[in-house]
């Protein structure tokens, strides 16, 4: 049985939470750009970030899946 290193595990999944706020605050700086570009109202603007948001989790979860079965290395190759 292997030993875990609790701070480690934390310190990655916060890293990778980090990293998925961060991916999210890139497309809110982009809304009032979005908005002008395609002439949408708040309304509009909420369906972008949420679609953004469903493509980049079931990327997330499908990328998850893809490395376990093959390996993270194949994977990312």
């Amino acid at each position: 049985m292997t030993t875990r290193q609790p701070r480690a595990v934390l310190a990655l999944v916060s890293a990778a939470v980090f990293m998925a706020v961060l991916d999210d605050l890139a497309v809110t700086n982009a809304l009032p750009g979005i908005a002008e570009e395609l002439h949408v109202n708040v309304s509009g603007l909420q369906w972008v970030v949420a679609g953004y948001t469903l493509v980049l989790s079931a990327t997330l979860l499908s990328g998850g899946a893809v490395g376990d079965r093959f390996g993270q290395r194949r994977a990312f190759l």
